[in-house]
């Protein structure tokens, strides 16, 4: 994994590109001038809803994951348009957290579709990774206990330096984790970076919403024995073991409340 991240600008009319120095070629920056006919020619389209789009495109060969903030009516459009893109406060924590050492897929290169100064669409690439979503092996090796603890404990330590580099991540769900193959090696990465925000300092309110969303999301998948190991190997990976018990049951307090409004929610 690269730390020396560097990126070139470039402008052809409305489209403004921001790309990794490695890869600013004329065969690359040829296909990625046209991201919308990359996406409809994606080998497999993950999302298409009303607001982004995504799927694994082909740039000169070679496979790269690539994200659309589709455009949501005029409304939405009036309130955005003069804002920094969502890409570019992506690329900024993906970046971040490249650089600390974190496992989520390097950012390739930005778009965006401007007409003056207003924001039309815009774009994030980044590298592919041969993976498969966290959930779903977990639930096809149910019955392999020493690998599932194995999964959570290298899932508590993901978290843990995603905190470390004073990151909230905003949607720490389940599906938000990939498992690299081959899978025995239980080597995961975070992905969605959309909610992602670079703080001065995490505090407890910050673990404790990180830590219910992954919690509710998984409620189905591992069992309350699992929530605790992966509780407790957190708690060791945050070199926070002299934690007081005050904070210890703040934190847990925090986290208990947040799932029951998550839960209140759904129902």
């Amino acid at each position: 994994m690269k730390s020396d991240l560097k990126f070139r600008k470039l402008k052809k009319g409305g489209l403004r590109i921001l790309i990794r120095d490695d890869l600013y070629r004329p065969d690359v920056l040829k296909q990625i001038k046209k991201p919308d006919r990359l996406l409809e020619k994606a080998k497999v389209l993950y999302k298409d809803s009303a607001k982004t789009t995504a799927g694994i495109v082909s740039i000169c060969g070679q496979p790269f994951f690539l994200k659309r903030y589709n455009r949501r009516g005029i409304f939405h459009t009036a309130r955005t348009v003069l804002r920094r893109s969502r890409p570019k406060k992506v690329i900024a924590v993906s970046t971040h957290l490249t650089k600390k050492g974190v496992l989520t897929p390097e950012p390739v290169a930005l778009m965006e579709k401007r007409k003056g100064r207003l924001l039309l669409s815009s774009y994030i690439l980044t590298r592919c990774v041969k993976a498969d979503r966290l959930r779903y092996q977990i639930e096809k090796r149910k019955n392999d206990p020493e690998w599932t603890n194995r999964a959570i404990k290298n899932l508590a330590a993901l978290i843990a330096s995603i905190h470390k580099a004073k990151v909230m991540h905003g949607d720490m769900k389940a599906n938000n984790f990939i498992i690299e193959k081959p899978y025995e090696k239980a080597r995961i990465w975070v992905v969605d970076l959309d909610g992602s925000v670079i703080k001065r300092r995490i505090d407890i309110q910050d673990q404790a919403r990180d830590l219910a969303r992954l919690f509710f999301s998984f409620r189905d998948t591992l069992c309350p024995l699992s929530h605790l190991r992966f509780f407790v190997h957190y708690i060791k990976e945050m070199h926070i073991k002299n934690l007081a018990k005050e904070e210890l049951y703040a934190l847990l307090t925090e986290i208990h409340e947040i799932s029951n409004n998550h839960l209140d929610r759904r129902n």
